[in-house]
């Protein structure tokens, strides 16, 4: 035991001493921290009036079991997932090698893991402040209701556990853990749509759907919130009930991992292996980070060779045969369906949360969709060509190949923005400017993601800490939408004067707002032009 105590403890000074040596680093995490205690002392010391507590209770919790559902389902599919480990090499070197029983190791790891996820938990504290103003609770509201997830970390590590000790390694219970864990994604989905559809899509029996006692039967997601919004509404009964239902389930945890046979030492060692190999990788610009872990996966080939273009375009149809084999429609693929499926979904809470026309609901879904676009274009096409030496040794223009390159990832925006607001305008009846100026901002933000990119890609290449590269990466962008957002709003406010508000909202605020970010991108493609004059950026 002293031995894991040992290595804890040189991790943590290890682990502070590096972001010391690292001033880039220091400086976004203190960035971070102070934007964390800067919400906190805003969200408790502003003064409040009466009038703002409008929304209902069950907006938090339904809130709250979403945000459950966020932390605890990607933990519990990567826990089945024959990739997932908890150990780096350096704990194969040390802890592995030390007398300690193999179940004290599992625990290190486990905590550790769970450790880990509670400091990121910590940039989402001001969250409970922002409860606090607009739900009537208490600051003791606030606690508990980061306690809860707190527990619901625990719980989902017990869950972890209990799933390497049950499945071990075996294809048929591993693929049945799954099959569980889609079945609690889909059960209250299903059961929040078969209550709108029986009493109908209306504002109050969107918040009965969502706040329905039925979603607490869920295992474990559903306990948690439902004891600690037991105890913040006051019914004692309900908290007690579904904290027994959690005590019992960790006492089975515990009791299951004690009695199994916990040897895991080779098949961990190898997963180690695995994911320290596809770091070095990723460090090295080899692999992409969609790839990791893929190995096993059945790709279909298909329809073979590129068979069109010439020297750069060459590229361009390259990324176009790469596409139709992973889609039946090129450019059509999920992300697609998720942003069509997000328009809707958006599109119809504010349908029936006012009396807004369809030009409103539509800008309000462009803007949040542009915010969800960027999480698209983390891992461009155009960035795995970067990797392999081809793009480098083509005889023709750089900024030719550069362009060829970025195209499909051009192109793909507007497709998506195309299908999701072209359909959402019809059933909402948004007239065809709105439309249009819908998917010109979304396709306008899509290019400029790729601008960025590229731009981020010229100057520091894959050098350094990639979280801190993905901070300024943010703040770039950030620099980047201002002169769109500004000159949006001065014409907003422009036409409001006049008297001008519902006619052609969209178009108003968005054509500008598309212009301004196709300059701004025009303008950063120019900076970044040379990026692929040296196969070393």
């Amino acid at each position: 035991m002293k031995a894991i105590i040992y290595m804890l403890r040189k991790t943590i000074k290890n682990g502070i001493t590096d972001i010391i040596h690292h001033p880039l680093q220091l400086i976004v995490y203190l960035f971070v921290a102070l934007t964390t205690v800067g919400g906190l002392i805003t969200a408790f010391t502003r003064n409040i009036i009466e009038e703002q507590r409008v929304f209902d209770f069950r907006i938090l919790q339904g809130a709250y079991l979403m945000i459950l559902y966020f932390i605890s389902i990607p933990i519990m599919l990567k826990g089945t997932n024959a990739s997932t480990t908890f150990f780096r090499m350096s704990d194969v070197a040390n802890i592995f090698t030390a007398p300690v029983s193999e179940k004290r190791v599992l625990i290190y790891g486990v905590g550790r893991q769970m450790a880990t996820i509670l400091l990121l938990l910590l940039c989402f504290v001001s969250y409970g402040a922002i409860a606090v103003r607009y739900f009537a609770l208490t600051v003791l509201d606030a606690v508990l209701l980061m306690l809860g997830i707190g527990v619901m970390l625990f719980e989902v590590q017990m869950i972890t556990v209990l799933i390497f000790c049950v499945c071990n390694g075996r294809p048929a219970r591993i693929r049945l853990m799954k099959y569980a864990i889609y079945l609690i994604i889909v059960f209250p989905i299903a059961i929040a749509l078969f209550q709108l559809f029986a009493k109908g899509f209306t504002y109050e029996n969107l918040l009965s759907a969502i706040s329905l006692p039925y979603l607490d039967y869920i295992p474990i997601i559903g306990w948690t919130s439902g004891m600690f919004i037991g105890i913040i509404s006051g019914n004692t009964a309900k908290a007690l009930i579904y904290g027994g239902l959690l005590l019992l389930f960790t006492v089975f945890a515990i009791i299951v991992f004690i009695r199994s046979k916990a040897d895991y030492y080779e098949d961990v060692l190898q997963k180690t292996e695995s994911v320290y190999e596809f770091r070095n990788a990723v460090r090295s610009g080899k692999v992409s980070d969609k790839n990791m872990m893929n190995d096993k996966k059945k790709i279909k080939v298909g329809r073979m060779g590129i068979n069109r273009g010439t020297g750069a375009t060459t590229f361009f149809f390259k990324q176009y045969r790469e596409m139709s084999r992973r889609s039946f429609i090129p450019f059509i693929n999920i992300n697609t369906a998720v942003l069509t499926a997000f328009v809707f979904i958006i599109g119809f809470a504010l349908k029936t949360l006012g009396n807004l026309n369809a030009s409103v609901i539509l800008t309000i879904t462009a803007i949040l969709s542009c915010y969800i676009q960027f999480f698209f274009t983390v891992s461009d096409d155009w960035i795995k060509e970067l990797q392999k030496p081809y793009i480098f040794i083509v005889p023709a223009s750089p900024v030719k190949k550069l362009i060829m390159a970025c195209a499909t990832s051009v192109i793909k925006p507007f497709i998506d923005g195309v299908t999701a607001f072209t359909v959402a305008g019809i059933f909402f009846g948004a007239n065809f400017i709105d439309i249009l100026a819908c998917i010109s901002v979304y396709f306008s933000c899509g290019l400029l993601y790729t601008s960025l990119n590229v731009l981020v890609q010229r100057f520091m290449g894959k050098a350094g800490n990639r979280g801190v590269l993905m901070v300024i990466y943010m703040l770039l962008l950030f620099i980047a939408l201002i002169p769109g957002i500004v000159v949006s709003i001065l014409l907003f406010l422009a036409f409001l004067a006049n008297g001008v508000y519902d006619t052609f909202f969209a178009a108003r605020l968005c054509f500008p707002s598309a212009v301004c970010n196709l300059v701004v991108a025009f303008l950063i493609f120019l900076i970044s032009k040379r990026t692929l004059n040296n196969m070393e950026y």
